[in-house]
């Protein structure tokens, strides 16, 4: 939408775009096509046409090519983000790691501000030293293989644990946990953002039937939109579901709803098979 010349862009807590994937700003009206992963991109169609992503492991975009693969606009990066853009001028914002570049020296991270420059956010991790005793630290000083699309900390799940991640990218607790060991098989790799924190309650699990869930964005590709993590034992598992160690549950639930009383959010990398490096 644009307001007195001004550019704003509709958000709906992980997207860049309303639903009909249009952002609209004074330079006119730019269509994305996007995929499932956060920050997926793979083509943006303007009055001038349509153009593809080409981007590295990271997201980040190295390149637009036109309709006739010939690259048009060409971004080189530092470790830590310093952009280069070279070639034909495009309004294109969303660069290092795929998210958006404010054109002051900024990148846009949802919960915080990230300063190329410094190397660090502008500003404290929301949930303080609980993050890590670095607030402002922007994946444990490792941007080669991490990224932080959201500026805070998150889940990894291999599908022999569920890890959680800090803000600076340090393991600082291994749940063991299983997905699907019945029924519809594992949650679908993916990248995923939980909200909505709730406990949950059902005879049918075990270690007295405690459990909670997440909404989830995107679906899995069932359609599921839960995300549900109980003890370990209730069957028959089903896509979307986590079990995690009886004596393990109770206190991831402690520490997610800790974590919740000061974020509305969390991201969750499923990789079945992989470590995060």
């Amino acid at each position: 939408m644009t307001v007195k010349g001004m550019a704003y862009t509709l958000y709906n807590g992980r997207a860049t775009w309303d639903k009909a994937g249009k952002v609209s700003s004074g330079s006119g009206t730019v269509n994305y096509l996007t995929g499932l992963g956060i920050d997926e991109r793979f083509s943006r169609s303007d009055s001038t046409g349509t153009q593809s992503y080409l981007t590295d492991a990271l997201g980040s975009t190295l390149a637009l090519a036109d309709s006739a693969g010939t690259l048009q606009t060409q971004y080189s990066y530092d470790p830590f983000g310093n952009t280069v853009v070279t070639g034909t001028a495009s309004t294109n914002p969303y660069q290092y790691t795929g998210r958006e570049n404010d054109g002051n020296g900024l990148y846009y991270y949802r919960a915080r501000y990230y300063s190329p420059q410094w190397q660090r956010f502008v500003s404290s991790d929301p949930i303080g030293l609980r993050g890590g005793i670095n607030t402002y630290s922007y994946v444990g000083g490792n941007p080669i293989s991490r990224i932080d699309p959201l500026g805070l900390d998150w889940l990894f799940f291999n599908g022999n644990y569920l890890i959680w991640v800090n803000n600076q990218g340090q393991f600082v607790a291994y749940y063991p946990a299983t997905s699907g060991p019945f029924g519809n098989g594992s949650l679908p790799n993916g990248n995923y953002v939980g909200t909505n924190l709730r406990a949950r309650t059902n005879s049918a699990m075990s270690c007295g039937g405690n459990g909670f869930s997440l909404d989830v964005d995107p679906l899995s590709p069932n359609g599921r939109d839960l995300l549900r993590i109980h003890p370990d034992g209730n069957g028959p598992g089903t896509e979307g579901c986590i079990g995690v160690a009886c004596a393990y549950s109770d206190p991831l639930y402690e520490a997610l709803n800790n974590y919740f009383n000061g974020n509305s959010s969390i991201p969750i990398w499923v990789s079945v098979g992989m470590r995060p490096q």
